[in-house]
């Protein structure tokens, strides 16, 4: 994605980057992007690499690890008991004081 200062995220060109262009110090500081209308000279500073990688299954949901193992917070509390619980993660769950009126 390019960089358009005027435009929104959204908006920013999408282009293919066809030659990376280094410093006098050997650091790469400029790239040659091909867009679908141009061709630009753009810095390093200015150019993102879209979140979605070419070498991912797009038609597999995106399941995070954590969500794939097995699910512990998904136990059963006892709301009758005015003590603290405790699940395998070791987050602390208190129960809500309830007004009596």
């Amino acid at each position: 994605m390019v960089v358009a200062d005027n435009k929104k995220r959204i908006i920013w060109p999408l282009g293919r980057i066809i030659e990376i262009i280094p410093g006098k110090d050997g650091q790469v500081r400029l790239v040659r992007v091909q867009t679908s209308q141009q061709e630009f000279l753009r810095p390093i500073q200015r150019i993102y690499p879209l979140e979605i990688s070419s070498s991912d299954n797009l038609s597999a949901p995106m399941i995070p690890d954590d969500l794939k193992k097995s699910n512990d917070i998904s136990k059963t509390l006892d709301c009758t008991s005015g003590s603290e619980v405790k699940f395998s993660r070791s987050r602390r769950i208190k129960v809500p004081e309830r007004l009596n009126l």
